[in-house]
């Protein structure tokens, strides 16, 4: 904890994303951090002010994410996670949709505010059924209230 120290920090610019939800365009990532660094360094990061958090799937670091924005009223940050890229037509929409509820499920979260697949599988024309699918995946999600914006 900061203790007594004051803290003041500048307004963080947002950008409207196409649907209208304000994104911080500051964030801290949480890239190369386990769990127990990746807790830390968000909780400071939201002490000092940050109020836009990024981390992925494949970070495996989201359990310690989540325990650090737990200790914060969740209108208070902006969660964006990514997952994976899939390039298999038959099993991208529900590896994908394993994905999403697991991201949920490791951050203690009922929705996140941005999901993104982090990077489109090489080859776009030749996986491009499976880009479709992972895309629905994500539509699916965000209709269903789990995240306020989607996007690749």
């Amino acid at each position: 904890m900061l203790g007594t120290h004051a803290v003041a920090c500048a307004q963080i610019p947002t950008t409207a994303l196409n649907n209208g939800v304000l994104m911080p365009d500051l964030s801290l990532g949480t890239w190369q951090y386990d769990n127990n660094t990746a807790a830390a360094t968000v909780d400071l990061a939201l002490q000092l002010g940050f109020n836009h958090v990024d981390t992925a799937s494949n970070y495996r670091n989201q359990v310690g994410v989540g325990r650090a924005l737990a200790r914060y009223p969740r209108s208070s940050y902006f969660l964006t996670t990514k997952v994976p890229g899939r390039a298999d037509l038959e099993t991208a929409y529900d590896h994908t949709t394993y994905d999403l509820y697991s991201n949920l499920k490791q951050l203690n979260l009922t929705y996140v505010d941005l999901v993104l697949v982090h990077y489109p599988p090489v080859g776009n024309t030749v996986w491009c059924g499976a880009m479709q699918e992972q895309w629905r995946a994500l539509e699916d999600f965000y209709k269903s209230g789990h995240a306020r914006a989607i996007g690749v």
